[in-house]
């Protein structure tokens, strides 16, 4: 699947949420057809809006998530689980 694509799917994904989230950051594997992305979460305080996902397209679920963090310690973790995930 392409990059595009793919994006497309994790913004439908996002935008089923019962509640108003966006899209913070993506890292894509298109050859895996899966994605680690950040959310924020817009009714959070923000020192607990943020949360990581892994995103596998093959059942188009957000799997795994670590939720209620700081914006600094979403983006060490997602680093984390992104370089877990394809090195």
């Amino acid at each position: 699947m392409n990059t595009l694509r793919l994006m497309e799917r994790i913004e439908r994904r996002t935008e089923a949420f019962p509640f108003e989230c966006e899209i913070i950051r993506a890292d894509i594997s298109a050859t895996r057809d899966a994605a680690i992305i950040t959310l924020k979460r817009l009714h959070r305080p923000e020192e607990r809006a943020y949360s990581t996902h892994y995103y596998a397209g093959c059942n188009d679920g957000l799997h795994h998530g670590h939720y209620d963090m700081a914006y600094g310690t979403a983006m060490s973790d997602h680093t984390d689980r992104a370089m877990r995930e394809w090195g």
